[in-house]
């Protein structure tokens, strides 16, 4: 089995080898692609942790295991305001009635239009009835021109309206879309906010120290209290050397932002 890139450069030996702890050979050592840090000065000094400590144990392949673990800080917290959150923006309605204004607006738009058209038709049946082409021919005509073309008044005014109509029908669509995305939002609010507490996650890594003094990491997970659960859940990170780099780059300094630049959502 292939080992991770860090697994497989041996880490700088302590020069007093035989008069340290396993956990003491760990901590005061220098990863060689992060020499400016020994591994305590990183690893126990992320803005994302709580605290930290550092347990052994032997694993089912009779290896000494070296485990470091970090409390991760803010998860109730995030947990808390997510599910605020979501309840305020269930509340807002702002979407809902911008869109019912349009709809207004466009309505309005056409009872205008056919009123307008009705006018038209009036007067034009008005200046027929009215014996003025009779008697002055020049007169009428332009009467009928300041009034309009009715036919080119009552195609622009058909298109008109089925465009404002399906506007109309896309906006009733939307105002229930956001209707249930609102309930939704709530009832997802609620949940969180009823189960938040207790919530919580720690991440460990394991190293193994080796008889000649060296030692080298051999793998981590994050540890998960989910909302509504009473045990934590374990989430292997299969790639312990991106983990290493954004630890000793101390980044991201929230949980949540750790665990999706691990790949791990």
């Amino acid at each position: 089995m292939l080992l991770p890139k860090v697994t497989t450069i041996l880490l700088l030996s302590l020069l007093i080898i035989g008069c340290s702890s396993d956990v003491d050979t760990v901590r005061k050592g220098r990863l060689q692609e992060f020499p400016e840090y020994t591994v305590s000065q990183a690893l126990e000094n992320r803005d994302i942790c709580e605290d930290t400590s550092w347990t052994t144990f032997t694993d089912s392949r009779g290896r000494k295991i070296v485990r470091y673990k970090c409390e991760m800080k803010g998860i109730e917290k995030y947990n808390l305001d997510m599910a605020n959150d979501l309840i305020s923006r269930s509340e807002d309605k702002s979407v809902q009635n911008q869109l019912r204004s349009e709809i207004k607006k466009m309505e309005k738009e056409i009872k205008t239009n056919k009123e307008k058209f009705e006018k038209m038709k009036n007067d034009r049946e008005a200046l027929d009835g009215s014996g003025l082409l009779g008697k002055d021919f020049n007169e009428y005509w332009r009467q009928r021109d300041e009034i309009g073309n009715l036919n080119i008044a009552r195609a622009n005014q058909i298109m008109r309206e089925r465009q404002l109509t399906k506007k109309i029908e896309q906006n009733k669509k939307l105002i229930k879309e956001e209707d249930i995305l609102d309930k939704k939002n709530r009832k997802t609010g609620e949940y969180i906010l009823n189960n938040y507490k207790g919530t919580g996650a720690y991440e460990t890594i394991d190293w193994v120290v080796i008889e000649d003094g060296t030692f080298m990491v051999i793998g981590g997970s994050l540890h998960e209290m989910e909302l509504g659960q009473s045990e934590f859940r374990e989430i292997p990170n299969q790639d312990i050397d991106l983990a290493l780099d954004l630890i000793y780059q101390n980044v991201p300094s929230h949980y949540f932002y750790y665990k999706e630049a691990l790949g791990l959502f």
